[in-house]
């Protein structure tokens, strides 16, 4: 009896050591099954300070934000060149915006939010086994823009068009070749800003090894930046120092991939903002942090 019970204490350990081994080497890849199906809840909190200074007076104001919407995820098609065509909707879009302080809070208008979702359903991606994203569509924004042009209003620009033409020049998020619990590698992308300054972006990478998620085995992956805000400046303004803009942007997103498909898993986001905004004598000083937390249903 001893001997069977230490046999299986040798195997229950050999098991967990294979699970949670940080020497393991493996290969983050996407591996897509036409038909497969995600559904998510996401959820957003928001803290917001903001400052008002002038020579006339000051004004302090916060805020906070909650927000929730449900995520469902399909895919539709694995390509012959072993890329897949996933569509994305968005349903039970909640938003609530309270002023503390002043003992205001406010909700989505039911008619806003269902601009929203007609707006922004469905989104239509290609996406290699590296995540690297080859195209967007979004055909609802069309017909959206179409109306609006229709009805000869000022028509807004199609954020759309800008970013598949910069699509080839993105980065992979997923590194080559096999790697271990503590690699690190840096996505690079660039950001051209409507002055046709560029202002390029690393996101900085970690995988910090394998873990067990709702009885799934996941690949955890580490993703922080950091971006001073000056770099938004347009050059014309920072040359005649009309405007005073710093402070800074900084994110970190902590995601488990599910280890056999790479789709996710959970994912828990923080975004810092920090920013000190001068025009003439006014001082605008923000302080904001989101956060956000996605799970899989």
């Amino acid at each position: 009896m001893k001997k069977t019970t230490a046999l299986f204490l040798f195997l229950l350990l050999s098991a967990s050591f294979a699970v949670a081994n940080p020497s393991q080497a493996v290969q983050l890849r996407y591996n897509f099954v036409s038909g497969s199906n995600y559904n998510y809840g996401l959820r957003l909190n928001a803290d917001m300070k903001i400052l008002i200074k002038s020579s006339e007076q000051t004004q302090p104001l916060s805020a906070k934000l909650n927000g929730y919407t449900d995520i469902m995820q399909s895919i539709d098609k694995v390509t012959d060149n072993n890329t897949a065509i996933i569509t994305t909707g968005f349903d039970n879009i909640q938003g609530k915006i309270s002023f503390t302080g002043i003992g205001q809070e406010m909700s989505l208008p039911v008619d806003m939010v269902k601009k929203i979702q007609e707006i922004i359903n469905p989104v239509t991606v290609e996406m290699d086994r590296r995540g690297k994203i080859l195209s967007i569509s979004m055909p609802s924004l069309d017909k959206f823009l179409q109306e609006i042009a229709k009805q000869k209003r000022p028509l807004p620009s199609n954020p759309l068009a800008e970013i598949n033409k910069r699509l080839t020049e993105s980065p992979s998020p997923l590194p080559e070749g096999d790697i271990q619990s503590g690699h690190t590698w840096n996505s690079i992308s660039k950001l051209v800003l409507p002055d046709g300054k560029t202002v390029e972006i690393t996101v900085h990478n970690t995988f910090k090894g394998i873990t067990e998620v709702d009885g799934k085995n996941c690949y955890i992956i580490e993703n922080t930046m950091n971006l001073p805000l000056s770099a938004f400046l347009p050059v014309s303004v920072k040359a005649t120092k009309d405007m005073q803009l710093d402070g800074s942007i900084s994110m970190k997103t902590l995601i488990h991939h599910e280890a056999s498909s790479m789709m996710i898993m959970h994912m828990d986001s923080s975004l810092d903002i920090k920013m000190n905004m001068g025009i003439s004598d006014t001082m605008v000083k923000i302080d904001a942090v989101i956060k956000v937390l996605m799970n899989r249903r």
